[in-house]
């Protein structure tokens, strides 16, 4: 009986949770979304683009710091040391406080040289994508911290509070008058920098121990994923953003607006993806060889059934949605709706199976599929969308989603095959470790 109630009470807390982090995951991802629809509402096309433009431009930053900080502290940063923690948590700090003055520093060469060659514009949408997208990066990594260190509950309740300053901000902004498009920048590049300072105030008041954890540990610590997250990055960018970038070069930047106001519906998916993936990379690593099948078959198959029949009713809605949300003046692209939730269910799939293979080890085989995909998107995009617009970028988008989800899962399924031969079914993958104190 004591053994049933233990249980249930695991049970009961692992899966509340589980609702917290997809809470968590929700609030910001709903954040995002009604920052999209006001400034989609409230700013003309052309300027809705622009701001496109600037938001591709932050993008880039964005997977380079997934692949390089995130993934990597969501998989080692539980490997700290409890008498390291505080210092670790200062050693970030000071990562993101050098990255700001690179970023800075690029942006300037970047406005220096758009000035160059007559295009202004294009440079103050580098320096608000840059300075703001920064901010947004560091409350990134500071809720991956609440995740390991406190509790997705924490990190859901400081997401609730930078979503009631973003939204309250940017109404009042616009009832004193005309908005923008870089304010978005100010406004969730200011909250984002507050909520961050004070996850880190936080763990740095509740860590114990002084023992020392430099920016030099930091950087060894994070290099065994970085060398390949950097390249997973660039690519992911490529498959995505370029694409929008292509887009807005050969069809104007009106195109790119009503592109991107459709894949705005898709962020909760998007979001889903982004929280399993962290979810996952943190259980994975701990799963022994001869279930690995199994486990991966518990997650991905009701994944992609709940997936399937997302794009089919966004398949049956799409039109009256899109209006209802952004106004008539994009339902006219409301098409493309459910093309882009299959391309995101299908990269999901791909995401999910490359991570299962990351945790487990392979980095290489769970990286690759990736990238073939990747430059299979580029050179079909280059000759699609020049020609068809915002028709060659769906025909380009499901396509590489039926690639990158056929060579990821098959890629999987041939390292579960290898790994089911291995005679010691305990053993799990080396993963990277941290430095010596004394290194």
């Amino acid at each position: 009986m004591r053994q049933l109630v233990a249980w249930g009470a695991t049970e009961w807390r692992r899966r509340r949770a589980l609702v917290w982090l997809m809470f968590d995951q929700g609030i910001f991802a709903s954040t995002n979304f009604a920052l999209n629809v006001l400034f989609a509402r409230w700013l003309s096309v052309r300027d809705y683009g622009i701001y496109s433009v600037s938001f591709s431009f932050f993008l880039f930053l964005a997977v380079i710091h997934w692949a390089t900080v995130i993934e990597p502290l969501i998989v080692q940063a539980a490997r700290v040391e409890a008498d390291r923690v505080r210092a670790f948590a200062v050693a970030l700090l000071k990562a993101h406080g050098l990255l700001l003055l690179v970023i800075t520093g690029l942006c300037g060469v970047g406005f220096a040289a758009a000035s160059l060659f007559h295009a202004r514009q294009v440079g103050w949408e580098i320096i608000c994508a840059g300075v703001g997208g920064n901010m947004v990066l560091m409350l990134l990594t500071a809720r991956r911290l609440c995740l390991v260190f406190f509790s997705a509950r924490m990190s859901a309740l400081f997401g609730l509070s930078y979503c009631l300053g973003v939204v309250l901000s940017a109404a009042l902004l616009h009832r004193l008058g005309d908005i923008a498009w870089f304010e978005v920048w100010i406004i969730m590049g200011g909250w984002s920098g507050a909520a961050a300072l004070a996850i880190f105030g936080r763990l740095y008041i509740r860590a114990s121990g002084k023992e020392p954890f430099t920016l030099s540990d930091l950087f060894r610590f994070q290099s065994t994923y970085a060398r390949w997250g950097i390249f997973s990055a660039l690519f992911y960018w490529v498959r995505g953003d370029a694409l929008l970038l292509i887009l807005a070069q050969s069809a104007g930047v009106e195109a790119l607006a009503q592109t991107r106001v459709v894949a705005t519906l898709c962020n909760p998916l998007l979001q889903v993806n982004a929280a399993l993936n962290a979810s996952w990379l943190v259980r994975f690593p701990t799963v022994p060889i001869p279930e690995r099948g199994a486990e991966m078959r518990r997650k991905l198959v009701p994944y992609a059934l709940v997936g399937l029949a997302v794009v089919v009713v966004t398949a049956l809605i799409n039109r009256p949605l899109v209006a209802a949300v952004f106004g008539a003046r994009y339902a006219g692209a409301a098409w493309l709706l459910p093309v882009l939730y299959l391309a995101n269910v299908l990269g999901g799939l791909e995401t999910l199976s490359g991570g299962g293979l990351k945790a487990w080890g392979a980095l290489r085989s769970g990286y690759l599929p990736h990238f073939i995909s990747s430059v299979f998107a580029l050179a079909l995009g280059s000759l699609l969308i020049p020609r068809a617009g915002i028709a060659g970028l769906a025909y380009c988008s499901a396509a590489t989603g039926v690639l990158g989800a056929a060579l990821a899962l098959g890629t999987l399924w041939g390292h579960l095959r290898r790994a089911s031969l291995d005679r010691d079914p305990s053993r799990v993958c080396d993963q990277p470790t941290l430095p010596n104190r004394g290194d």
